[in-house]
């Protein structure tokens, strides 16, 4: 197998390049519901709302708890439906909840707005995420490396192109974060839904009759990809657990920092200008990770991708503290989203190569609630670190440590893949 950025052997058509497009389509669609969107408007909102950044942490604490909940009924879901049906369905009912949150303001009881972040956190960050990873897992793309990349590739654009309009939206054309808001609801509503259905395979991988409709290779699948482990045989052993937990320490600190990104960089003395210009490079570096990590999924392993990258985020975090100069700002953030992007191919790319496909949505779920679960420690874990301490930086030296500590067992794990090449 060579590491070039398509390896030998990897046939990718047109049906490919749509169900990949069609999967970073719905992952980008699950930014309102994620820490990074949420991010966006969290001063505002909580200058608007009159709420203590603790306050709002533990409130985006249980939403994001119970809205983990989600994860495995879609992966259930998803392993019977098919991702293209789930994918619509889910994304119409994200937006109407979306446009909902738009029309909160002081008046309305905080438990009104507890319950719209819950919901979006349950169908974007959990159901609509599942539903990307699945779609992806299920069909031709998720046997490709390269695809992978692509995949990856493709949201790390769509997240960065998202952010770079509301910033723009903010700066030019003075909307607030009520007419933002809305707005990315009303486009998962009329936008999403159709788009997906079009471009996205309509086969079920997990029916052995149907597996042509995600276009398999020309030689056929091997039987045991086909089938696959199960979820029990996936959680007894060391890998996923592995895989899991390094995925979602990593998920921990981006959703901790997403939220209050611009309270970090303050702390360094920074004003909101280069926050949101950071936040807009790091995406974007982040591609230069996919197509690495892409290309060496398979040549080397989901592991030692996922090395890399926890190896990078720890040195980052590490170095934090040292930054003085807006440069220096754009450096780090251009290093967590390079390192940020091999973890993140490992993870969306990495279940399928090590499990098959057959239960790939149960996995996936379990792997993705997880991940939910680390995202919602994450925000709290920084405000109360705040509070007690005065100051971001013991926290962050603290995860540094801890992610370095999981990418060492990321290289002491042994791998087995149901589609290692022969």
């Amino acid at each position: 197998m060579t590491t070039a950025l398509i390896p030998v052997g990897e046939r990718l058509d047109v049906r490919t390049y749509a169900d990949v497009a069609a999967a970073a389509l719905l992952m980008v669609a699950t930014l309102p519901g994620r820490t990074h969107g949420l991010g966006l408007i969290t001063e505002p909102l909580l200058a608007e709302l009159q709420l203590d950044r603790v306050e709002y942490a533990t409130l985006n604490l249980w939403a994001t708890l119970i809205g983990a909940a989600f994860c495995l009924p879609s992966g259930w879901i998803l392993d019977r439906l098919g991702p293209r049906a789930v994918g619509a369905i889910v994304a119409f009912l994200l937006g109407v909840v979306v446009v909902a949150t738009s029309f909160i303001d002081a008046a309305l009881a905080a438990v009104t707005l507890f319950a719209l972040i819950t919901l979006t956190r349950g169908l974007g960050q959990s159901g609509l995420s599942v539903t990307s990873l699945a779609l992806m897992g299920k069909s031709g793309a998720g046997r490709s490396g390269f695809a992978s990349a692509l995949y990856a590739a493709g949201v790390a654009l769509g997240f960065a192109g998202a952010t770079a309009l509301v910033k723009y939206a903010g700066d030019h054309l003075c909307l607030g974060w009520h007419a933002l808001w809305a707005g990315m609801g009303w486009v998962l509503i009329l936008g999403i839904p159709p788009v997906v259905w079009l471009l996205a395979s309509p086969g079920c991988a997990w029916k052995r009759e149907s597996v042509d409709d995600f276009h398999p290779s020309a030689e056929g699948e091997p039987l045991e990809q086909l089938h696959g482990a199960t979820l029990w045989e996936a959680l007894r052993g060391p890998t996923f657990w592995v895989v899991a937990t390094t995925t979602s320490a990593y998920g921990l600190v981006v959703s901790g920092l997403s939220l209050f990104q611009q309270s970090v960089l303050e702390e360094r003395g920074f004003d909101r200008d280069v926050f949101l210009t950071s936040a807009t490079l790091s995406p974007l570096a982040g591609l230069l990770g996919n197509l690495i990590g892409g290309a060496l999924l398979r040549c080397v392993g989901v592991t030692r991708v996922l090395v890399v990258g926890a190896t990078g985020v720890a040195i980052g975090l590490a170095l934090f503290q040292s930054i003085v100069t807006p440069a220096q700002v754009y450096l780090y953030a251009g290093g967590m989203g390079a390192a940020g992007g091999l973890i993140s191919v490992a993870f969306l790319g990495g279940w399928r190569h090590l499990y098959g496909v057959a239960h790939l949505g149960q996995i996936q779920g379990a792997a993705q609630t997880l991940t939910v679960l680390a995202s919602a420690v994450g925000p709290l874990l920084l405000a109360g670190s705040h509070r007690a301490l005065g100051s971001f930086t013991p926290l962050l030296q603290g995860l540094a440590v801890a992610i370095g500590l999981l990418a060492l067992s990321a290289w002491i794990v042994r791998q087995q893949h149901y589609d290692s090449p022969t």
